[in-house]
Formats: structure tokens, C-alpha cells, sequence
């Protein structure tokens, strides 16, 4: 067991990740992932950029509740790692364009 701060060892974790995969609810309840190739971690917080007009933008207005998950390529089963935030999204007004 590390004996790093469990923030700490979540950033080191997902700092040089290329994607991850945003989790979400649809109006007629059906669950729906998308990959996120544009996304960085501050605090306690991550942020995501997409198109203001992209569908998951509409779907996570209506259901804030969303997931992220970050998951490094290629590792070995016995030492699988993945981390799993759970969460509100909410809009970053200033960057709306």
C-alpha cells in the first residue's frame, strides 16, 4: 500500500493519460461513455472541454451526474490500476464561446 497522499497519487496516476472516458445518463435512461481526449485536473476538480452544441452538453444540463474514468494502456493484470471519480459536472461559464 503507498504511503502517498491518495490526491497525490491520484495526479501522478492520470497526469500523462492521453483519454478518458465520460460517463453519463440519457433523458430515455439509457447510460452512455465518451472518450475525452482534452481534459486536466485541478485540485479537486477536473475539467473538460467540448462543443458547446455537442449532444452529452445538452444530456449533462438536464442529468449533472457523470463519471470519469482513467484508465492506463497496456498494463499487466496483476498490477491493474484505474481510478474512478464520481461527480457533478457543471459548466464553466467563462469559456463558453
Amino acid at each position: 500500500m503507498s504511503t502517498q497522499n491518495p490526491k497525490d497519487e491520484i495526479d501522478e496516476y492520470i497526469k500523462d493519460l492521453p483519454f478518458v472516458a465520460l460517463a453519463y445518463v440519457r433523458a430515455d435512461g439509457t447510460p452512455v461513455q465518451r472518450t475525452l481526449g482534452s481534459f486536466v485536473r485541478h485540485e479537486s476538480s477536473v475539467f473538460f472541454s467540448t462543443r458547446s452544441d455537442a449532444a452529452k452538453v445538452r444530456e449533462i444540463e438536464r442529468n449533472p451526474r457523470v463519471s470519469l474514468l482513467f484508465e492506463a494502456e497496456n498494463q499487466q493484470l496483476s498490477a491493474w490500476k484505474n481510478v474512478l471519480l464520481i461527480g457533478k459536472a457543471l459548466p464553466d461559464e467563462q469559456d463558453v464561446l
